[in-house]
This record gives C-alpha cells, structure tokens and sequence, in this order.
C-alpha cells in the first residue's frame, strides 16, 4: 500500500505544472489605456525574483482588444511567464473610465489566480506614463500605489476600492462605486481626489473631504480628521480682539461616530440623517478660551452648522451627476414596503429627494490652538 500510495504521489505530481519563482515575472500592477478602433494599450509592472536580474521591476507594455489578449501580447513580449496572482492595483485611464470599465473589471474577477482585494483606481494622467515614470524615492510604482491606497485607507481618509466591492456597488440597486483618482506631478503621485462612478462610467471627481462625508454616513468611523473652516462672528465674544472678522480654521480629529439614516417620506423621498460625531480638537488658528463651558459649546454648535453645510452641498452636487455613492437608495429599499426599485426607478428618485440633516458634534479633547 505504502508503494502504491507514493508511486499515485509520484505520478499525480509530474502532472503539476512547476511555478519556479525565478522564471516567472509576477504582476504587482496592471493598468489601461484607451486607443482608437476601441484598442487598448495595457501596461504591466512586473517583478522579478531573479538574483541575477539587473533590474528587480521591468514594465511591459502592448496593445490589444481585451485585457486577455494584452496578457497574451506581454507574455510574448516577457522572457518569463506572467503570473497575476500578485496584482495589487489596477488602474484605469480617466477617458476609458469614462466610458465604462465593467468589462475589465469583470474578467479580473473571473481570473482565479487574481483575488478580490485587488485596488482599482482612475488615472488623470496616460497610465503608460504613470507606470513607466521611472521615480527617484521608489523603484517599484505597483507597490508604492498599493500601500499607499491601503495606508489611506486605514487611515480613513479613503473609500476601499477593492475588486470585490467595485462590484458589490456596481451590482446593487441603490448605491455606486467610488475609486481613487490619481494625478501625477512631476516625480510625485498623488491622490488628492475621488472618481464617482454611475454604474461603470465615471461622471465626475469630488475632494477628500466628500471622501470622508460618505466614510461618516456608510460607516462608523474610528480614525481620521478633517480642517474646517467656521465663522468667527457667533464665537466674537470669545475670541480674543482682532480675530473676530476673519475665519476660523479648525483640525478636527475622528475618535467614533455613529450615523442613523431614515426613510421619512417614501413618496418624495425625503431622508432624515442623524449624525453622532465625537471629536478630538487638534489644532485652532484663533485665540479662543475653551476652558469655558460656553465656549466649547458654541464652538460645537458652529461644527455642527459647517458639516450640515458641506453635508448639504455634497448631496446637492450627487444628485446633479446622478450618482448615490452613500447609498440613499439601499436605505429606501430596505424601509419602504413593496418599494421593488430598478436602477433607473431610483435615479430618478434621487434627483428629486430631500435630507434633513443633524449632525450632533461632541469635542471629547481639545489640542493646540496657535
């Protein structure tokens, strides 16, 4: 039995295809552009565990009609086979994303070596360019991105963008997927925006700051800080003399928040959104006494009347592109009986759908004014 157990081991293992590292080129980041006659121009950053490569990271690039064939086309291309179990970022160019990306999207979930908790971004600049750039801080651009999209991330400043939920949103009736978006400048990649996305398409770009309106109201937040800039003259009388007629800057950062979303009126439909947000005051540009009960809580109240502000405008801004990256519709969906909502039953409705906003702002610790 013993043979015969390790001769079946013997044969069933020589029909294994052997993954030798060293004779494969790994795929960190994968990204595309658009080209006439609806080709692609795909570009891959590859890693080499070669002891004997003189360079560690080599970027192929070509053209083709699929992502698939651009696989193909970089394997001729590449004097080692192409793994993609490795691919942490994948980025689109702004006008290919602007015309819709479900396609490539979907084949990266279909691959089995790829996983879900790949990153997808949008790029202002040719990603080509983007991945090609040779940097001076670091040499490998696929794993820069990666950790610098996870790091923002955890730090919540950030949406998650992975595979898995680009899909999730993509697929739900009520809510839209919302990515990264990446300029590049010179020698330095930033990520000072986000693409919001109706369906697959990208419509638009917000700022981080909207980036962290949508964290506040999907999900509870543990981290994170946001500048706010409030009015000085409901704070005149205590703010030392001078500073009562120019704007308060204000740092604040997350400790936790909690955030309630109703259905009040189905036939509208009009929201009430309730928000409990407690902060730890980092940093204040004015000279104000906070010792004082008075004035903490004028301060709170003046908070809460800027985030109810830029709360408002953000969700005013949404329904001009038509896009509910919060999840209004998920909401309505849910609470409203008998609501059975189809994508464009609910794009509809969000255009025409009223907020009464309250946010309920509490300064746990204050920090350092200047």
């Amino acid at each position: 039995m013993i043979i015969c157990l390790t001769l079946s081991l013997l044969f069933f293992a020589g029909g294994i295809e052997k993954r030798v590292l060293e004779r494969m080129g790994l795929i960190v980041a994968v990204g595309y552009d658009e080209l006439p006659r609806d080709r692609l121009l795909g570009t891959a950053v590859l890693y080499q565990i070669d002891p004997d490569a003189k360079e560690k990271v080599n970027v192929i690039s070509n053209t083709a009609f699929t992502s698939k064939g651009f696989r193909n086309a970089a394997n001729v291309e590449s004097s080692k086979k192409l793994a993609g179990g490795q691919i942490r970022v994948a980025v689109y160019h702004e006008p290919l994303a602007r015309k819709g990306i479900i396609n490539l999207v979907d084949t990266l979930s279909r691959d089995a070596d790829i996983g879900t908790g790949v990153y997808l971004t949008v790029s202002k600049t040719r990603v080509v360019d983007l991945l090609s750039h040779r940097y001076p801080e670091f040499a490998n651009i696929g794993a820069y991105l990666y950790q610098n999209i996870k790091q923002n991330i955890r730090g919540e400043r950030l949406i998650s963008s992975t595979l898995h939920e680009f899909l999730h949103d993509y697929y739900s009736v009520g809510k839209d997927p919302v990515l990264p978006y990446i300029t590049l400048h010179g020698d330095e990649v930033m990520i000072n925006k986000i693409a919001m996305f109706k369906d697959d398409r990208m419509v638009g770009t917000m700022s981080l700051q909207d980036a962290f309106l949508i964290k506040l109201l999907r999900d509870r937040f543990r981290a994170g800080n946001i500048e706010l800039k409030i009015d000085a003259k409901p704070l005149a009388k205590y703010l030392h003399k001078g500073q009562q007629d120019k704007p308060i800057h204000i740092v604040l950062e997350q400790i936790g928040s909690k955030s309630r979303i109703n259905v009040m009126d189905p036939t509208t439909p009009t929201f009430d959104i309730q928000v409990k947000f407690e902060v730890s005051l980092q940093e204040i540009d004015s000279q104000i006494d906070l010792g004082k009960p008075d004035s903490l809580k004028a301060l709170q109240k003046e908070v809460n009347t800027e985030l109810v502000h830029l709360l408002q405008t953000f969700l005013k801004e949404t329904q001009k592109m038509g896009v509910d990256p919060i999840g209004f519709g998920l909401k309505y969906n849910a609470q409203v009986r008998g609501a059975k909502l189809t994508k464009e039953k609910w794009r509809s409705y969000y255009q025409k759908a009223k907020f009464n906003i309250n946010f309920n702002t509490m300064i746990i610790r204050t920090g350092v004014s200047r």
